[in-house]
């Protein structure tokens, strides 16, 4: 038995993980849903501040705005899948869905990003020296085929 009663939290880094594609497409977005932008802007603020109600509010009004206002196009869609995606997981996950900022001042845990995050990291250097070895190995080819000399290939 726990010595207390325990809360869910739904853990601030996923929330920020779907809300972050969306802001990064907002930038992108037709010149007329300016709005758009600032809209992503005040969901995650509500969502920060544990307003998760106001948040699915905001969400399903852009929702609207974005399928009434757009043309069919591949911004569009993708901008409705990323809010729907969003919007879904906020609604399973409304009662777990806390006062983010209080908890943040107080000095309380709002995430557990720092294992996450180094996990991560480990993924994203693991990608990043594969890559740059692939592009180390056809600039070799490339300069050996320009100077008439066969490279060999190292195994990766």
């Amino acid at each position: 038995m726990l010595p207390q009663p325990v809360t869910h939290i739904l853990d601030w880094f996923h929330i920020s993980m779907k809300v972050q594609p969306i802001a990064q497409l907002a930038a992108t977005g037709p010149k007329h849903l300016s709005s758009f932008e600032s809209h992503v802007e005040r969901i995650r603020w509500r969502l920060w501040n544990g307003q998760a109600g106001r948040a699915l509010s905001l969400i399903a009004k852009v929702r609207r705005v974005v399928s009434r206002e757009t043309v069919p196009s591949i911004w569009a869609h993708r901008a409705d899948r990323l809010v729907e995606i969003l919007q879904t997981y906020i609604r399973r996950n409304k009662g777990s869905v806390v006062n983010y900022a209080v908890r943040y001042r107080e000095g309380k845990r709002i995430a557990t990003s720092p294992a996450e995050a180094s996990s991560q990291q480990a993924g994203r250097q693991a990608i990043c020296e594969k890559a740059t070895n692939a592009m180390v190995t056809h600039r070799s080819s490339l300069l050996a085929e320009s100077s008439g000399i066969r490279a060999e290939r190292r195994p990766a």
